[in-house]
């Protein structure tokens, strides 16, 4: 199953997903980081064995309607709908960078029903000791997109613009901003050709989504880490510039069960490498309890 498929949900929003492998298969919702799509997730055609991976745009990117005022909480009750659509009961959820707390909140808020969680270069609540891991061009963008949500929304939608326009240039420059591993995968043709065919795929609301989401990761989450009793897997390149690995440190100190694996010599992109021993360790058998 490697189509993309479009759901309504309950208030006429549509939520876009892509899934590979059987529907037999260990059930494992991926959430893309900030920007990105159900595309970004994986890079290539490849399935994983015994694994149903369910690919998911977040609101307002590509084929998933904006929705004004989201929340982490909202995700997961879309995520918890989705999952009834697809008559799947229990599942795992991973999230890649941005994608990583709106994973943490669907254990908080969907109990049992999340089996396991793995985050991927993901951020920890910017209301703590997190915020001083940021760079101070990082906490700026933060404070911008929490308190002047037009202006981050203006400069946001300009840069999905030129992102559109000239994806090729906007990889480069990416490309020079990255530490020497996630340069090499940005090379590579097949992250190269995905990252063309988001450009190519984004939607007119991707501005404004980044910018909420910005503004939504930089305010208080709702919830608490200590509502998170599933297991959680915490991985993070040492290398990573767009998310410091203190963040993942700063996680495992507020859950109540995790497991950090430090990458060396990774950056932030190391899902295009190895995301299949991420999933591996995810859907392994663990007590409950």
């Amino acid at each position: 199953m490697n189509e993309s498929h479009v759901l309504e949900l309950r208030d006429g929003r549509d939520l876009g997903w892509r899934e590979r492998g059987e529907s037999e298969g260990l059930p494992v919702v991926a959430l893309h980081g900030t920007p990105g799509s159900r595309r970004s997730i994986v890079s290539d055609e490849r399935d994983f064995p015994g694994v149903r991976l369910i690919c998911v745009d977040r609101p307002g990117y590509e084929l998933s309607t904006f929705h004004p005022g989201h929340s982490l909480r909202d995700s997961a009750r879309d995520l918890a709908e989705l999952c009834d659509h697809l008559a799947v009961g229990e599942f795992y959820v991973l999230g890649h960078s941005g994608g990583g707390p709106h994973a943490l909140a669907c254990a908080a808020v969907l109990g049992e029903r999340v089996r396991a969680v793995a985050t991927l270069g993901g951020l920890a609540p910017l209301d703590g000791p997190a915020w001083g891991a940021l760079t101070k061009t990082d906490q700026r963008v933060m404070t911008i997109a929490r308190e002047r949500p037009l202006a981050a929304r203006v400069v946001a939608e300009a840069q999905m613009i030129a992102f559109r326009a000239r994806p090729s240039w906007a990889l480069a420059l990416l490309a020079r901003q990255s530490p020497a591993p996630d340069a090499a995968l940005l090379a590579r043709s097949d992250v190269r050709a995905m990252y063309l065919k988001s450009a190519a795929a984004a939607s007119r609301s991707t501005g404004r989504a980044l910018a909420q989401d910005m503004a939504l990761l930089a305010s208080p989450w709702g919830f608490d880490l200590a509502e998170v009793a599933a297991p959680v897997d915490l991985w993070h390149g040492d290398l990573d510039r767009s998310v410091a690995p203190e963040h993942s440190r700063i996680l495992k100190g507020g859950l109540a069960r995790s497991t950090l694996y430090a990458l060396a010599d990774a950056g932030h992109l190391f899902i295009y490498d190895q995301l299949g021993e991420v999933i591996e360790a995810l859907v392994a058998p663990r007590e409950r309890g």
